[in-house]
């Protein structure tokens, strides 16, 4: 489950109001609004005898992580400012500190103005007037789920149809519970990318690109297990060696001795650090240190 944090309203120190959300409006997924233009000033006169309220942490769920800051792994606090309209509509927001995840910060305001409503703010005489907000998110990943210690493999597989191009797409494993649309969705560009470029030398009409990553039990001799099968091409075989010691965390990883590529063999053992398997069960005669391959392949085969 995605966590978010500390999110603040931040309006002249007044508690927040929880209001109803209503339903969200439709953007142009074309052309996103910018975030960064500064907010128009109050019209002239003094402050807001009562400062706008809102309980805009109950804006935000699980839900609303952007994908792309998820497929990344971007996290970051972002400050922003909001124009607040006499019937407690947000009419402008700014990003005034952004995050370091354009997602992030898209997302922080796209979401405010979308769905927030504060109580209006309210003059002298308890007429209804303009106001300015500002807030912070925090936008929070949490730790990466353990991986069972058994041999297992998730795939993405596109159809690549009589003119080359890539069609449909569905998940093979235990991807499959995440849902088709999003894997396939973010994988896209990528699974396009590389057909163009295996058209160039193969066949690929009327077959399948596969987008392989798993994890197999033992030491380096288990590579050899990830050939492919009948009527595959692979392309790419990427495979690191692994020692998982008794608390389910990665102790030493190192590429493969195929794997020649050095900068992207200390990025995945990044990624693997990061990450853990399930931690040893005595009772089951786990040994204290375990040995796995993680590899990453992509290649075509036959359409069944």
């Amino acid at each position: 489950m995605i966590v978010m944090l500390s999110l603040l309203a931040g309006v002249a120190g007044q508690p927040a109001v929880a209001r109803q959300v209503p339903p969200p409006v439709i953007m142009s997924p074309v052309m996103p609004m910018s975030y960064t233009t500064p907010l128009p000033p109050l019209p002239e006169g003094p402050e807001p005898a009562v400062r706008a309220t809102a309980n805009l942490p109950a804006l935000f769920s699980t839900d609303d992580y952007p994908a792309a800051a998820r497929r990344h792994g971007q996290q970051g606090t972002v400050a922003f400012a909001v124009a607040i309209d006499r019937t407690g509509r947000v009419t402008a927001c700014s990003i005034t500190q952004a995050s370091g995840s354009m997602s992030l910060d898209w997302a922080t305001c796209s979401i405010i103005q979308r769905r927030a409503r504060f109580t209006p703010a309210r003059d002298a005489g308890g007429r209804a007037v303009e106001d300015r907000a500002k807030g912070r998110i925090r936008w929070v990943l949490p730790p990466k789920p353990p991986l069972p210690f058994t041999d297992h493999k998730m795939a993405i597989v596109f159809t690549i149809d009589a003119a080359d191009a890539v069609a449909k797409c569905r998940v093979e494993g235990p991807g499959e519970a995440m849902g088709n649309d999003g894997l396939c969705a973010a994988m896209m560009i990528k699974a396009r990318s590389i057909a163009a470029e295996a058209a160039r030398v193969i066949a690929i009409t009327n077959r399948e690109l596969v987008l392989e990553q798993g994890v197999l039990v033992g030491g380096p001799e288990r590579t050899r297990d990830v050939a492919g099968g009948a009527g595959e091409t692979r392309g790419t075989l990427f495979a690191l060696v692994l020692e998982i010691n008794q608390a389910g965390t990665v102790s030493y990883c190192a590429g493969a001795n195929a794997t020649k590529d050095g900068p992207r063999v200390a990025a995945a053992c990044r990624d693997s650090i990061n990450g853990r398997f399930v931690p040893l069960n005595p009772a089951a005669g786990d040994q204290s240190t375990r040995h796995a391959v993680r590899y990453w392949a992509t290649y075509t085969r036959p359409i069944d």
